[in-house]
């Protein structure tokens, strides 16, 4: 779980809550980003009250678990405020953040986007995925440019691949620059 963000008193007085779709009655959404429960019940009291849900993050983004019916299902949060204050994305977009903070969820941040719009709005704040930003990236920068700068020199990719400990066949993708694009 990670800790609540702190709001500072002015967005808590222009903060706006609308019904989550399709959890009318169970769930609200904030314009700032909050999600409460409107069915909590305090066990001490017996007594319907509402209280606000603990994020947790899942691949940076804040999400909670609704329940309905009996059946929990996590949301993004960022997805819900727009449903609730925008409507449903036209075909083909998804929630994107406007600053390329993914745990910022203010509506005046958030908007539908196309899936292109959104990858180069990651590579303008360079939060893009891709090279050394990608966990499962074998290489860095510097191994790609002396791959390269080996192979112009002759080395074989038989030789890089042992060299480098990838296999020949990504060798000849990075030299051919049909992976490792960014890397000049």
């Amino acid at each position: 779980m990670t800790d609540r963000p702190a709001f500072s008193p002015s967005q808590l007085a222009a903060e706006e809550w609308r019904a989550v779709p399709g959890y009318e009655g169970l769930y609200d959404v904030s314009s700032i980003g909050r999600v409460r429960s409107l069915s909590f019940r305090n066990r001490y009291a017996n007594l319907p009250s509402v209280r606000i849900l603990s994020a947790s993050k899942h691949k940076g983004y804040l999400s909670v678990q609704l329940c309905r019916g009996g059946v929990a299902t996590r949301h993004g949060i960022h997805v819900l405020v727009l449903l609730a204050f925008v409507g449903p994305p036209p075909a083909g977009c998804e929630c994107a953040h406007g600053n390329g903070v993914r745990d910022d969820n203010f509506l005046s941040n958030l908007r539908w986007a196309s899936v292109s719009e959104n990858a180069a709005d990651r590579a303008l704040h360079g939060t893009d995925i891709i090279g050394e930003n990608n966990k499962q990236a074998k290489l860095k920068v510097a191994d790609v440019v002396r791959l390269r700068a080996l192979r112009a020199e002759g080395a074989t990719q038989c030789d890089l691949a042992r060299h480098f400990g990838i296999s020949q066949s990504q060798v000849e993708r990075i030299v051919n620059r049909h992976q490792w694009k960014n890397v000049p």
